[in-house]
């Protein structure tokens, strides 16, 4: 039985690695595809003071204004 138990334990160690490794690579990918967007924002704020956030997940814009 403590076989089985060490077999398990190492395949849910490798599954948990593997997903691990997975949420990494796709947070380089979302960085690299969303960065013309963070810098088009970057830009925006310092000629315009005014910037649009967009959420990922919902098409919702959201107008911010800096007050001087």
């Amino acid at each position: 039985q403590r076989p089985r138990l060490i077999i398990t334990y190492v395949y849910l160690a490798f599954l948990a690695a593997l997903l691990i490794s997975t949420a990494g690579f796709i947070t380089g990918i979302e960085y690299f595809l969303l960065a013309e967007d963070i810098i088009g924002e970057c830009v925006a704020l310092a000629v315009e003071g005014s910037w649009v956030s967009k959420t990922i997940f919902v098409g919702i814009q959201m107008q911010n204004k800096i007050i001087d």
